[in-house]
């Protein structure tokens, strides 16, 4: 008898966490799971891009607000986090509860420590129910403690996403010990090797180097430190186009970010992007990925980054900790603009370290470590 599973997650837009559970439906079998996949609450976002699409046809989806208009779906997600910030509460879409009403699963995942884990504690019936983490709970400032931990006695288990961020969760909140597990997140390499070769659209580089960080913009994501390296940069001569691809999540941020590259005078050479859905073609000529985060449990970037063999300059985060060896697949460098502007050049003036960085990420996988770790966790047919 196959197993039935139940993810709920906020929204399904391009994003590291969101990308990593659609390819992990990519690649488990319709012959061992039945997936119900309920997302709670996708309003339109302009400049994003939706995933939804890109699923398996095998996956049950179904999306709680499909059928409201986008001004009352605005309407209710923004009662809703006023009621949760006031009462603790969540206030859970009617067809939610009706979508699980009279279900049982075998498991039911709340996906991403964002969405309120009420829902699956009190609405959804299930033999396990884990919570699947992918930022640091010691370090992360979205999270409401009162709202998340509430709940903590209706989960079996908490899933994080690198060993660090587990290791330091269980340290923060020793109650975690013995419920912890780890599930790597999933890259879909065979896309993103096709989707690498795609023609490139770029004003002319002119001989610049190219760096690329992908990352929504977010407060945690830090382009405004990113911002400041390329001040350095330029300012000690060195020729750079930075392309940032993002989702604008943040319009302050965004307007903000604008306002201070056009008073360093850094128009035609710190360029912000909107979502594409194939950030991997710009990913494929740079000199290196750039992924600068404060606070990072698992950098899907970074991942993608090692499958097409491109070099990855990264702040110490979790994830980045966990996923590049200093000087042999990548380089880590501390949150200090300085410090960064100097590695970049140093790597940009070292010939010899980007061939061996290039030649030790050569034929680099992650997947079938990935299907590993879930299938000790979840296992198959019964």
């Amino acid at each position: 008898m196959k197993k039935r599973i139940l993810f709920v997650i906020t929204q399904f837009y391009k994003g590291g966490a969101e990308t990593a559970l659609l390819n992990l439906l990519k690649n488990i079998s319709h012959d061992e799971y039945d997936v119900d996949l309920l997302i709670h609450d996708q309003v339109y976002i302009r400049g994003y891009v939706c995933l939804i699409d890109k699923l398996p046809d095998w996956v049950n989806v179904f999306n709680a607000s499909k059928d409201e208009m986008v001004i009352i779906a605005y309407g209710k997600k923004a009662l809703k986090k006023i009621v949760l910030r006031i009462t603790k509460k969540l206030i859970s879409r009617k067809s939610a509860k009706q979508f699980v009403s009279g279900k049982h699963y075998d498991i039911a995942f709340n996906y991403g420590e964002w969405m309120p884990p009420e829902f699956i504690a009190t609405k959804v019936k299930a033999d396990k129910k884990y919570n699947w983490v992918h930022g640091d709970l010691d370090k992360v400032d979205y999270l409401d403690s009162k709202v998340f931990w509430t709940w903590d006695k209706y989960y079996d288990g908490y899933i994080f996403v690198s060993k660090a961020s587990m290791y330091d969760s269980i340290k923060a909140f020793p109650g975690l010990k013995g419920r912890s597990f780890l599930i790597h997140n999933m890259c879909d390499e065979q896309e993103v090797l096709k989707l690498s070769r795609e023609l490139v659209e770029l004003p002319d580089l002119n001989n610049k180097h190219l760096l690329v960080t992908v990352a929504n913009f977010r407060k945690q994501k830090n382009h405004f430190r990113q911002l400041e390296v390329m001040r350095i940069l330029k300012n000690d001569g060195f020729n750079i186009m930075w392309l940032n691809i993002g989702g604008s999540v943040d319009i302050g941020l965004i307007s903000r970010l604008k306002a201070k590259i056009k008073e360093y005078g850094l128009e035609d050479s710190f360029i912000l992007k909107e979502s594409d859905p194939n950030p991997y073609k710009y990913m494929a000529i740079a000199d290196a990925v750039t992924v600068l985060s404060d606070n990072e449990s698992w950098s899907l970037v970074i991942t993608e980054a090692k499958i097409l063999g491109i070099p990855v300059i990264a702040t110490p985060t979790s994830g980045a900790l966990e996923q590049i060896t200093h000087g042999e697949n990548g380089i880590i460098v501390e949150q200090d603009a300085g410090k960064i502007a100097a590695a970049i050049e140093g790597f940009l003036t070292d010939t010899s370290l980007q061939e061996r960085l290039r030649k030790n990420l050569k034929g680099f996988s992650q997947v079938k470590n990935t299907l590993l770790q879930w299938n000790e966790l979840v296992g198959g047919r019964q």
